[in-house]
């Protein structure tokens, strides 16, 4: 079912005032009836230690449930005719980011609802870890002698029928690894948290040995705890897990030849992780080593997920060689009813893609920049 705003909109101008109004609140009046104000209190909250203030709720559910609605909207979901939607849609994009750079109190609204959402995501998974343990610990006392018994993607499947973002996380594992070149042997995941379902869903593709990293030793707990239940079920080979507790920027990845950088992990820590990469590239073995890190691209960025930043990665040692757009992205050119022609399967686009300001469905919020170890170790970019 697609969502859509409440109001449509005749103006690139309108919508994103819209857009900014609901989300952030009209800036400077006081009146917080908006996804911020609602998201403001909650965090407060949590900080003060609060840990169910951004657990799953319906008021948590209500309002997150809005913001990607809001986030993931497209041209034609604004209006009903329309000669360029996708032109329509990057005008949007680039107002809102126009009005915060020049309004720096909306920014920092902006921010906060970002840190909220990343609050509400651990808390979420965290929900969710300890519901599926529990379903998987009952199966052990439960042998499967159905149809599924013998395969490991079906019995998974059914253990994580309570998640509802399953799949999501296979569309976006199946374009990263339609994007890498050759399937990894070994992959490290930097921020893998309690329900670590990519390194899994990447082990259960390829066969890889999968290092989970995660700084916060509570949520490492559970993903260990969640990687032996599901060996004991013989779901996955629990001898080609590790579960490390850790900073990404002192992972061990120099035995990799995949490092996955979770959507959560800062700008900062991003860019030690590539540099860290790069520094591998003097060593030949290293060179064919993919590096993939989670990010956010047009109004998601704004509001959902930190955009991981092209530019003070640049120089570091590593190709970007593009970026693989969410699953259902727009492509540019097309006048059909849905104002625009719907990709599944985009692959890897360049930067500055129009196909990568919005969706057309909201199945994944994320995009993912590819990077690889030059072939030329001593090359660098300024």
């Amino acid at each position: 079912m697609r969502r859509t705003p409440s109001v449509s909109y005749a103006t690139p101008e309108a919508a994103a005032l819209g857009l900014l109004a609901e989300i952030l609140g009209p800036p400077l009046d006081g009146d917080e009836s908006s996804i911020h104000g609602t998201l403001a209190g909650l965090l407060d909250k949590a900080m003060a230690g609060d840990g169910g203030a951004l657990a799953p709720s319906p008021v948590v559910n209500t309002t997150l449930g809005r913001l990607v609605e809001l986030a993931t909207t497209t041209a034609h979901d604004w209006v009903r005719s329309s000669d360029d939607c996708v032109g329509f849609h990057a005008a949007v994009v680039g107002r809102v980011g126009a009005t915060l750079a020049a309004d720096p109190e909306l920014a920092r609204r902006a921010e906060l609802v970002r840190r909220a959402a990343a609050v509400a995501e651990v808390a979420m998974e965290s929900h969710f870890a300890t519901v599926i343990i529990d379903r998987a610990v009952a199966a052990l006392a439960q042998p499967d002698d159905g149809p599924v018994a013998s395969d490991p993607k079906g019995r998974l499947a059914r253990i994580l029928e309570p998640f509802p973002y399953v799949d999501n996380y296979e569309l976006l594992v199946g374009a990263e690894l339609a994007a890498v070149e050759r399937r990894p042997e070994r992959i490290v995941f930097c921020g893998a948290g309690p329900l670590p379902l990519t390194g899994l869903l990447w082990h259960l593709e390829t066969g890889a040995r999968v290092r989970l990293v995660e700084l916060d030793p509570a949520l490492a707990e559970r993903a260990q705890v969640l990687v032996d239940v599901l060996g004991r079920l013989g779901i996955v080979d629990p001898g080609a897990f590790e579960v490390g507790v850790g900073d990404a920027v002192d992972a061990r990845i120099d035995d990799a030849d995949l490092v996955v950088v979770a959507s959560l992990i800062g700008n900062e820590t991003v860019r030690a992780v590539v540099a860290r990469s790069a520094d591998r590239s003097r060593a030949p073995a290293a060179v064919g080593q993919r590096v993939l890190v989670r990010s956010a691209r047009g109004l998601v960025a704004h509001f959902v997920y930190e955009c991981v930043a092209l530019s003070g990665l640049a120089g570091l040692g590593l190709s970007h060689v593009g970026t693989i757009a969410p699953a259902g992205a727009v492509l540019p050119g097309s006048t059909g009813g849905t104002g625009g022609a719907v990709a599944d399967g985009c692959g890897l686009l360049a930067d500055g893609d129009p196909r990568l300001l919005g969706v057309a469905d909201a199945q994944v919020l994320n995009t993912a920049e590819v990077f690889a170890v030059d072939s030329n170790p001593d090359r660098r970019r300024g």
